[in-house]
């Protein structure tokens, strides 16, 4: 009886260990295959400034979708450069990502696919005035109510500037290559005595074109004096709400920057959209073989 016992003792351990054998190399694959595709990327997401709002975007993207990544700051530079040396070399990288940018001209990216619908969907740039603007001035009211732009309008301006063009010398060209386009914008017989106007805009390379683009014509066509200030996202909105800066015309609704705007949005005046079909998300070289945030 005792043999009997032990045989069937034997033949339970040995199916045991013989079952943990057999489910140990599936779930340990798996989490390989993660752990190789994490290293590959370095466990880092490249960003840019840290309250950019694509930054807290991508923060909250990385809590739903439960990814043990460090989400690096740094600048739109650091962020293409960092995209530069990996592409030139053939490495994985992902990096905070946005169109229009002059990056999708240079180099094949793709957006990471979101099914959790973290980053929303498309989103438009709007223009942002204190308000009392349209009663101090209703003609700069006006211009920047009519001015729009394009994607090829935009992205040629960029690309200008990326290449290593002054901002102004890069507008200018473009001023003077489409005065058709400008002539839809500016009013008709409009002095600005050499009145002064603030614009803000944030270190992005389409804010810079669009500002400076907008900080040209009211120079040139309307004769105003322009002061263009570059700063964080989040002190803009406090000092157009403060009266302190009199316009931005790099609005990211209603996602990016949906924080800010519902926090001032009392205190300021919304324009509309510049610029239409924005995006915003996490982006990879064409080359790294995934395509959904859920693969990183």
């Amino acid at each position: 009886m005792k043999k009997i016992i032990m045989i069937v003792c034997v033949i339970l351990l040995l199916s045991l260990i013989g079952a943990c054998t057999f489910s140990k190399p599936i779930e340990t694959e798996k989490t390989k295959d993660k752990l190789d595709e994490k290293e590959r990327f370095d466990n880092k997401i490249v960003g840019i400034d840290t309250g950019a709002g694509v930054m807290m975007v991508t923060n909250n993207a990385l809590d739903v979708y439960d990814l043990d990544y460090e989400l690096v700051g740094g600048s739109d530079t650091v962020m293409t450069t960092e995209l530069q040396s990996a592409i030139d070399n053939e490495e994985w990288i992902v990096a905070t990502g946005w169109t229009p940018h002059w990056k999708f001209n240079e180099w094949d990216l793709k957006f990471l696919e979101d099914p959790k619908n973290i980053y929303g969907e498309s989103e438009n740039i709007h223009a942002l005035t204190r308000l009392g603007l349209e009663e101090d001035n209703p003609d700069i009211y006006r211009f920047l109510s009519d001015f729009y732009l394009e994607n090829d309008q935009l992205s040629t301006i960029m690309t200008k500037i990326a290449d290593g063009e002054d901002e102004y010398e890069s507008v200018k060209t473009w001023m003077e290559n489409n005065k058709d386009v400008v002539e839809e914008w500016v009013p008709e017989d409009v002095d600005g005595n050499k009145e002064r106007i603030e614009i803000a805009y944030v270190n992005w390379d389409c804010s810079v074109a669009s500002t400076h683009l907008v900080g040209a014509i009211l120079e040139q066509e309307l004769n105003y004096e322009v002061v263009l200030t570059k700063a964080e996202v989040g002190l803009i909105y406090k000092d157009i709400a403060n009266d302190k800066q009199d316009a931005f015309i790099s609005a990211w609704l209603p996602v990016t920057q949906q924080e800010y705007y519902d926090k001032h949005k009392e205190n300021l005046d919304d324009l509309g959209p510049i610029f239409e079909e924005a995006k915003i998300g996490l982006v990879v070289p064409e080359y790294v073989e995934i395509d959904s945030i859920t693969e990183l």
